[in-house]
């Protein structure tokens, strides 16, 4: 998407969620009664350090407005191949496809917890 990232997150039981935001990265920490998980993404460019969750039922939706309206070749910093990270291809969209992209707002990515202790 043009204007905004938007990314889901699967915490599996999570009683404890923080995410925080700055205009350069996301960091996401949880635990539950077994294991503490955390992931840090470096984003591509910088966002806007405001974002709009959206529970929808064990999903977290996120969505972050970029600070510029520009698409990107990729979301993060690095060229990293993130076994945790996948995009969801059903809400894809391609930059010649975004005539209106407030009707349909893709899923730039979707997130499945990896098992990381912290």
């Amino acid at each position: 998407c043009k204007n905004a990232i938007y990314l889901t997150i699967e915490p599996y039981d999570s009683q404890d969620a923080n995410i925080a935001l700055s205009e350069k990265s996301i960091d996401y920490s949880s635990t539950t009664d077994k294991q503490a998980y955390a992931f840090q993404l470096d984003f591509f460019k910088p966002v806007m350090p405001e974002v709009r969750k959206s529970p929808s039922g064990f999903k977290v939706v996120l969505k972050i407005a970029k600070k510029e309206k520009e698409w990107w070749p990729r979301l993060t910093k690095e060229r990293l191949l993130l076994n945790f990270l996948k995009t969801d291809f059903e809400r894809w969209k391609d930059e010649d496809e975004s005539d209106n992209e407030d009707l349909d707002p893709p899923a730039r990515a979707y997130h499945s917890f990896p098992p990381w202790v912290t």
